[in-house]
């Protein structure tokens, strides 16, 4: 497993990150738990919706206390010797993350969805990076990579 990008992102996955947070349009993290028959990254890189993702196999976290996340702020966007980069430079934290209900986690995905009342089917992925855990009632925090959230050429 790995850190990707998502093919649907490469071309507009920056501009999809630098729309304004809050309103009807933001970034959200969605995690992943083990499972099933999860799909391979070169699986996931084809998926152009979150709804194709879960139908590829990805199981989405049910953990207690757990909901998908809108970035808050710091999302930052270069371009630099033709490699495209953003970071958001606030982690994204699940307060007591588990306790009644538990996940083993695979993945934390990175999206753009397009409005606060989105169907999966609209929601378009930008990234995955392999998260792996277990919740235990502690707080969780979706430390990504410190060279950024996602970067392509």
């Amino acid at each position: 497993m790995g850190n990707e990008v998502f093919d649907v992102a490469k071309g507009t996955g920056a501009y999809w990150a630098t729309l304004p947070a809050g309103g009807t349009s933001s970034v959200i993290y969605v995690l992943t738990q083990t499972g099933g028959s999860p799909p391979i990254d070169t699986t996931l890189e084809g998926c152009a919706t979150l709804a194709a993702v879960f139908a590829a196999g990805a199981i989405e976290a049910n953990f207690t206390n757990y909901a998908r996340l809108s970035h808050t702020a710091g999302l930052q966007v270069s371009i630099a010797s033709h490699v495209v980069t953003f970071d958001d430079t606030v982690d994204p934290v699940w307060p007591t993350a588990g306790g009644a209900v538990n996940n083993n986690l695979l993945r934390l995905l990175a999206c753009y969805r397009p409005a606060t009342a989105s169907a999966d089917s609209a929601i378009l992925p930008l990234g995955f990076y392999d998260f792996v855990g277990t919740t235990d009632a502690s707080n969780l925090t979706g430390q990504i990579n410190a060279s950024g959230l996602m970067s392509w050429a």
